[in-house]
């Protein structure tokens, strides 16, 4: 049984179009604004990337459950890493 740290943290989905285009699926602390962690589809070379910010420590059991909801939103449209249909 997978623990649920919804009380602690929560994800969004966030559209990025400028510099980079793509969609990104972000991990924030559940009462913050701040983005602790991203996993990024980029739609131009159809890559997935994972990224973390700031100096906040972040539990393994919860980067290894943001991980797994990044898989499961299939944001390249491809487990395989194939780019995202337009």
């Amino acid at each position: 049984m997978s623990r649920d740290f919804r009380d602690s943290y929560r994800l969004q989905i966030a559209s990025h179009v400028g510099t980079r285009d793509g969609i990104a699926l972000e991990l924030l602390e559940a009462g913050g604004l701040d983005v602790l962690a991203e996993v990024f589809h980029d739609d131009k070379s159809g890559e997935l990337s994972f990224g973390w910010f700031y100096d906040h420590a972040i539990p393994l059991d919860v980067a290894e459950w943001f991980l797994s909801e990044a898989r499961r939103a299939d944001l390249g449209g491809s487990r395989k890493g194939e780019p995202r249909q337009s």
